[in-house]
């Protein structure tokens, strides 16, 4: 009763989460163990405090009067760093450069970090985790800056969507994909079957 509409994890499920905490906490490159839980000196003074997890934040786009918000997987203030973690097939940059522009984690990070300006009042830098959902569970971390291509593409995304979803509202019409008639699928070459 206790775990009544809960989702309860597999021992492979969590098997494969631990490995991909353990790979992401062991990678070098971004010191993330230090930057979620912070670091003292001698005294027990911070030198740099912990970053707050799950962290909300809410603004309203002027352009558009839209309400954002935004909910981080962690943000450090001091200087100001938005860490987001991502699993995938490959954390290699050839690989995992082409995730960031065909699952639009460039709008994510964009998009966050309008949120933290608008909190802090300054710019950071956005970093992605990115680790391998199958063992050996491989990891990067990759880093966008306020000046990054990325960012500034991801920007352009981010005000198209904004502007896009306000129109949607105040015309109450929400279209899907424009086509005005029943599609036909083409079948490419490489799909056909062979035996």
């Amino acid at each position: 009763l206790r775990n009544a509409n809960r989702t309860i994890l597999s021992v492979e499920e969590m098997d494969r989460v631990e490995g991909c905490v353990s790979s992401l906490l062991e990678t070098p490159g971004f010191p993330l163990r230090g930057y979620l839980e912070g670091a003292k000196d001698a005294d027990g003074e911070w030198l740099v405090k912990p970053a707050r997890k799950e962290f909300t934040i809410l603004w309203t786009d002027e352009e558009t009067g839209v309400l954002c918000k935004v909910r981080l997987d962690a943000i450090g203030s001091d200087p100001v760093i938005a860490f987001d973690a991502k699993t995938c097939g490959d954390a290699r940059p050839a690989d995992f450069t082409r995730e960031i522009a065909g699952m639009n984690y460039d709008l994510q990070a964009a998009y966050c970090m309008e949120g933290v300006r608008r909190f802090f009042g300054r710019d950071g830098a956005f970093i992605f985790g990115a680790v391998e959902a199958l063992a050996p569970h491989g990891a990067l971390f990759y880093v966008l800056g306020p000046d990054h291509d990325f960012m500034a593409n991801g920007a352009r995304k981010v005000r198209h969507a904004l502007n896009l979803y306000a129109k949607c509202q105040s015309e109450g019409r929400w279209p899907a994909y424009g086509f005005g008639s029943v599609v036909e699928p083409q079948m490419l070459p490489w799909m056909a079957f062979e035996a």
